[in-house]
């Protein structure tokens, strides 16, 4: 008899069981769409198994797409690795820097010069980097849900444990991505029923789809030239903007940390176009600069505050015709090129050199051009 009282009262809930069964389908069907690797695999990776890195690159998404062995090329070093990440910020570069680029790894990898790329995002106090979760413990968690409460980085947390990590629907839903991923399966299934043609395979690196596929490209996509499309006018990066304290007094302590290490450290701004460069208003502009002086005169590490054009770049450089672009990537393949070489010759080069000479590397050599944001 207790199994039909049971029958019945699942057949009662039949509508939602049948609802949770089409979710499960739906995720199990997303999940089939081909998944990213983190933007720290390439930091876990060096860890790991260090290759020979003369010159390790370190910065966020903008510095990612970025080839170190070309930029190790330029400056006739020895090998180049770019651990690079999705975000970036001071907090989230000394955190993972002290779990990865330890002095045994740094030492494994012959490692005598770290370029961190920075921009306003890198000292902006309000722009916490979810990402630091990744390599979270228990005992990381509960710190700093005791020191923080609750926020963005114990949902990374907690989202990045499985089951859920596994789930298909809740990635693409955090990630903004339900609706791209939806076309990708219907297209894969409509293939295989012979409807449509299959699907090119991918050319391009993650860090170039992270680029071309993220919010901001997004919007402006379909546009003919860059006269189409308005300017933006803020930025997500510059929200709850404030600088000169947690972000600064990290990378002030990471900088500190490498030199003690024997690991000489050049600060190197990375430019964005001028038609992004609205969102900077004069204001936040002298702020920028001034913390980033200071900061590397409080480290004494060189400064490398160069325009785009002695870089190679021009705006072109951040765009692409089909209007997939933000104005603050560096877009096009020949620029990607021109900017390694650029950090190869102008900032890496002279630094390795003068170690090459026993002289010191510090804030006296810095090379600032221009006021840029």
């Amino acid at each position: 008899m207790w199994i039909k009282r049971w029958a019945a009262r699942l057949w009662a809930l039949r509508v939602l069981w049948s609802a949770a069964l089409l979710l499960l389908l739906v995720d199990l069907a997303l999940q089939t769409d081909d998944a990213r690797p983190s933007s720290l695999a390439a930091m876990s990776a060096q860890a790991a198994r260090p290759q020979p890195a003369e010159i390790l690159l370190l910065g966020s998404s903008r510095l990612r797409v970025i080839d170190a062995a070309r930029v190790a090329t330029a400056a006739a070093a020895r090998g180049g690795v770019n651990v690079a990440f999705n975000g970036g910020g001071g907090i989230a570069m000394r955190w993972l820097a002290a779990r990865h680029l330890t002095p045994e790894v740094l030492k494994a990898g012959e490692t005598r010069l770290l370029i961190i790329g920075l921009g306003a995002l890198d000292l902006n106090d309000g722009a916490p980097n979810p990402i630091i979760a990744e390599g979270w413990g228990v005992a990381d968690l509960l710190g700093h849900v005791l020191e923080h409460g609750t926020d963005r980085l114990t949902r990374k947390f907690f989202f990045d444990l499985a089951p859920l990590r596994r789930s298909g629907l809740l990635s693409s839903v955090r990630n903004g991505k339900l609706r791209g991923r939806v076309r990708a399966v219907g297209l894969r299934w409509m293939s295989t029923l012979g409807l449509a043609a299959p699907p090119p395979p991918p050319r391009r690196s993650a860090a170039e789809e992270d680029v071309l596929n993220n919010a901001t490209a997004r919007h402006a996509q379909g546009a003919a030239v860059i006269q189409d499309v308005a300017p933006p006018l803020s930025s997500s990066y510059l929200h709850n903007l404030a600088m000169g304290g947690p972000q600064r007094a990290a990378l002030l302590a990471l900088v500190q940390r490498l030199k003690a290490d024997g690991v000489a450290v050049a600060l190197v701004h990375l430019p964005v176009s001028d038609w992004y460069a609205h969102v900077y208003d004069p204001a936040l502009r002298a702020l920028y600069l001034k913390t980033l002086r200071g900061l590397a005169e409080a480290a004494d590490a060189p400064l490398f505050l160069l325009k785009k054009t002695t870089c190679g770049l021009s705006d072109a450089d951040y765009f692409r015709a089909d209007g997939r672009f933000d104005g603050h990537h560096i877009i096009s393949k020949a620029g990607r090129a021109r900017f390694a070489d650029a950090l190869g010759a102008r900032v890496a080069g002279p630094i390795l050199r003068r170690l090459d000479r026993g002289e010191p590397v510090g804030f006296a050599h810095s090379v600032i051009e221009e006021v840029l944001p």
